[in-house]
């Protein structure tokens, strides 16, 4: 072999080697890319699964949305947008159902919390005992929320069994 030809084949091998360096190189930036796109992929797969989690919460949510709306429906009626305070009177004295009287209804100024208002009342209830017990029941049935914050039992004009309750409560409205 001559010398030329020997300069041919280091050339080549020369040219070979590189392709081969090369083709390593490329190999590894390859995988290097490969494992940010698995790292990537993680990231989307657990993104996705948190996506499907809330889907499936917000799915149940309108399952329910008519329970929640007469909820919603419920609540307004508990908690209304306007003192009503002849709607207030008449839940009360409705509430006796004809097992007792009510007396000296006095309704005073709301005052406002933080996120309602609040209306506090006194009145008295003439009657029996278990009288007093249903209108109370009656009460806590309705939809106006009304809350008793004291009771003071005496007897009643015509003596016992005959008693007289007097009653502070308060209603509520939101503003």
């Amino acid at each position: 072999m001559t010398l030329k030809d020997n300069k041919k084949e280091i050339a080549l091998l020369g040219v070979g080697l590189l392709l081969v360096l090369l083709s390593i190189y490329g190999i590894y930036a390859q995988y290097g890319n490969m494992g940010a796109a698995r790292e990537t992929l993680e990231e989307e797969e657990m993104k996705l699964g948190q996506a499907e989690d809330r889907l499936s919460t917000l799915m149940a949510l309108k399952e329910q949305e008519e329970e929640f709306e007469e909820r919603l429906a419920f609540l307004k009626e508990a908690l209304p947008e306007v003192p009503g305070e002849s709607a207030l009177m008449h839940t009360i004295l409705t509430a006796a159902d004809r097992r007792g009287n009510i007396e000296d209804v006095r309704i005073s100024t709301p005052s406002d919390q933080e996120d309602f208002s609040e209306i506090p009342l006194t009145f008295s209830y003439s009657g029996r005992y278990r009288g007093l017990v249903e209108f109370l029941d009656n009460l806590q049935r309705d939809r106006r929320i009304v809350r008793i914050d004291s009771i003071t039992v005496s007897e009643g004009r015509d003596g016992f069994p005959s008693i007289r309750a007097d009653i502070t409560a308060s209603s509520f409205y939101n503003e």
